[in-house]
């Protein structure tokens, strides 16, 4: 009963507004997001080329290249921006409720150069101790969860910067040789 109970509030997380999560959950998160809908537009855009590859397109043709069923990937990348966009606004909201402020402050977030700010502090306020009006203190992480954690963001940050390097290398060699 308790691993069904706490599956479910797992699976129904991203969509829950009325919760609270603290800056380590809600970095996380975030970060998970993104990589998400980075690796969801990499899977849309890859099968958009290998289908127009398998029609007999050639990279010459360009545009040609992006039009072949676009009306698919269109809807397949629509719903994995709604998916990204509406889990974002909720994580910003449910952090918004740890540090004790409304959603509604989270439309700050729409004005230029503010967004930078805002985002600073979502990170970076610790929320409030104990209870407020939007529920429980959330749990802290564990030592194992954030080593993991940071570890994996270490890693991804690392290949990033070998396959850039990498590929600026091969871009110079290109031009000098």
């Amino acid at each position: 009963m308790f691993m069904k109970n706490k599956f479910y509030s797992f699976a129904t997380f991203p969509f829950k507004i009325s919760t609270r999560i603290n800056r380590f959950g809600f970095i996380i998160n975030t970060v998970l997001n993104t990589l998400l809908m980075l690796l969801s537009t990499l899977l849309i855009v890859t099968l958009c080329v290998v289908m127009c590859l398998s029609d007999g397109c050639h990279a010459q043709d360009g545009l040609r290249l992006f039009t072949t069923q676009s009306w698919l990937f269109g809807i397949l990348y629509a719903a994995t921006f709604i998916r990204y966009f509406t889990t974002s606004i909720v994580l910003h909201i449910s952090r918004l409720h740890d540090i004790g402020y409304s959603g509604y402050w989270l439309l700050l977030s729409l004005i230029p150069f503010v967004v930078i700010i805002f985002s600073l502090i979502l990170c970076l306020a610790p929320g409030t101790k104990g209870q407020n009006i939007f529920g429980e203190q959330p749990a802290p992480p564990s030592n194992i969860a954030v080593a993991f954690i940071i570890g994996t963001i270490a890693l991804c940050f690392l290949l990033f910067l070998v396959g850039s390097l990498v590929f600026h290398i091969k871009t110079l060699s290109h031009y000098i040789g």
